[in-house]
């Protein structure tokens, strides 16, 4: 889902860029979770047809930031992929970070964001950064979850997108 919300908010701003989402654990070919899917509808997006699947090192390797919802799931990439120690963020890390006063909307949308963001980390008082498993979710939390990653999507779409 963040990974769609991104792509909408980047059509949005006339953004062409390649958004994709993948998993570390995910099995691939399954469907959205249920309760998701519903969040999904009750806050009035259109039809999205998610089907996972399982995380491709390559492609990380070619993207310019890679977004997780745990602070485990990063360490995994980056133990992995040591080189993309600044492209990979939580999704609340990334949204804390160029939401937090440090940060300066002239970077958004220059070729040094992810350079900026990176350096930031060191700045920005750390939090939980982890993101809830909406697979132990009911609807109604995965409503609240959905808000925030619309959030997330947009602050992170601006610094990423904005010309």
């Amino acid at each position: 889902m963040a990974a769609e919300l991104l792509r909408l908010h980047a059509a949005r701003m006339g953004a062409a860029v390649h958004v994709s989402s993948s998993g570390l654990d995910a099995l691939p070919g399954m469907p959205m979770l249920p309760a998701m899917n519903k969040a999904w509808h009750h806050r009035g997006h259109g039809a999205f047809d998610h089907v996972s699947r399982g995380f491709d090192p390559i492609e990380a390797r070619a993207a310019e930031l890679t977004l997780v919802f745990e602070a485990a799931q990063r360490s995994r990439i980056v133990n992995e992929l040591p080189s993309l120690v600044g492209r990979v963020y939580t999704v609340r890390e990334a949204t804390r970070l160029i939401g937090s006063p440090r940060w300066n909307p002239a970077w958004s949308g220059s070729s040094s964001v992810m350079t900026r963001l990176h350096r930031l980390r060191g700045y920005v008082e750390p939090a939980d950064d982890d993101t809830p498993d909406p697979a132990r979710m009911r609807r109604s939390a995965c409503q609240r979850l959905l808000v925030e990653l619309e959030r997330s999507a947009e602050l992170i779409g601006n610094a990423l997108f904005t010309r």
